[in-house]
């Protein structure tokens, strides 16, 4: 998956989120099947050990509440 990255969020490494990105996708036939903004987080879940990467078009949500709704 090719993006670039449109906004970044501030991550809070104390709750596991690395990152929290606003993306655009990049590829041809990618962007035009979803030519709209994408919300790109990378997680650690301590328990497991796991660095976990979500993609949604959800920006209403915190970064924590959507890597537990994907846990």
């Amino acid at each position: 998956m090719k993006y670039k990255v449109i906004d970044r969020g501030a991550p809070d490494k104390k709750t596991g989120v690395i990152c929290d990105q606003a993306i655009e996708l990049t590829n041809q036939i990618s962007a035009e099947k979803y030519p709209g903004p994408l919300r790109r987080i990378r997680y650690f879940y301590k328990e497991t050990g796991n660095t976990l990467v979500f993609i949604t078009n959800n920006f209403k949500l915190t970064a924590l509440n959507i890597a537990a709704l994907y846990r």
